[in-house]
């Protein structure tokens, strides 16, 4: 079949059909090892909860909720077979230590996303970075 496709092409023609062919496979199978890539890798969820100041009784609770539920998820085989890791840093119910726990999950642990725990505490963070 494949003869029959290249019977009426110059020699020309065939190598050009052929290095798109190359591109096309090359193209695909860079694009596979980048999603497998993505795949093997876990999802990072970051908490800045208050785990010390007035707020650490509820920080210690949201803590261990959001630890069961990481190891339920686990558990079942992880969100579409990622597993997934949970990153806490303790804001101190200050609204000046929050930016610094945001901070620290978005620059240094790489977080792929940030659940707010403390909304008081959020709506200062956001207030604060929108002034800077």
């Amino acid at each position: 079949m494949l003869f029959l496709i290249f019977k009426d092409m110059n020699k020309k023609n065939i190598i050009i059909t052929i290095l798109i062919l190359v591109i096309i496979a090359l193209f695909v199978l860079l694009n596979f090892d980048k999603e497998q890539k993505i795949i093997d890798k876990p999802i990072k969820i970051g908490a800045p909860t208050s785990l010390t100041g007035v707020a650490a009784a509820f920080g210690e609770m949201a803590q261990m909720g959001m630890e069961m539920a990481v190891e339920e998820i686990n558990a079942d085989g992880g969100i579409n077979d990622r597993p997934v890791e949970l990153y806490i840093e303790d804001d101190q119910t200050s609204a000046s230590t929050v930016v610094s726990a945001y901070q620290k999950l978005v620059g240094v642990d790489s977080v792929d996303v940030i659940i707010g725990v403390n909304l008081i505490l959020l709506l200062t963070f956001v207030s604060n970075c929108s002034s800077r």
